[in-house]
């Protein structure tokens, strides 16, 4: 709720999300917010529906040595890191659909 750059980037990775799930995929979407009502209230007013879990302290980010936000990181269903993503980007591009292809052979469809 208070990072530029992850709300700015929010609408395309709902989008996203949706269409990884319809593939069989999982994202677990987690905000770094001292609170979760400010949370709520920013997902609702968005329409955004996915779940969200909360990290207060930055323990899980320093955790997956994360360097800022947002942070992307894709896990195999084995739990291994398989890539990351820094910053913003583009989950509406066809780039987006290429990673999901290379990581998980799942194919992303509208």
């Amino acid at each position: 709720t208070w990072c530029p750059v992850c709300i700015k980037k929010m609408g395309s990775f709902h989008r996203f999300t949706e269409k990884f799930e319809a593939a069989g995929g999982t994202v677990l979407n987690i905000s770094q917010d001292k609170s979760i009502g400010p949370v709520r209230a920013y997902y609702a007013r968005s329409g955004f529906h996915f779940p969200v879990y909360l990290d207060t302290t930055g323990h899980l980010l320093d955790a997956l040595n994360g360097t800022g936000l947002p942070t992307t990181i894709f896990i195999d269903s084995s739990g291994q890191e398989v890539g990351r993503i820094r910053g913003g980007f583009d989950w509406d591009s066809p780039e987006a659909t290429a990673l999901v292809q290379k990581y998980f052979g799942l194919t992303l469809t509208n």
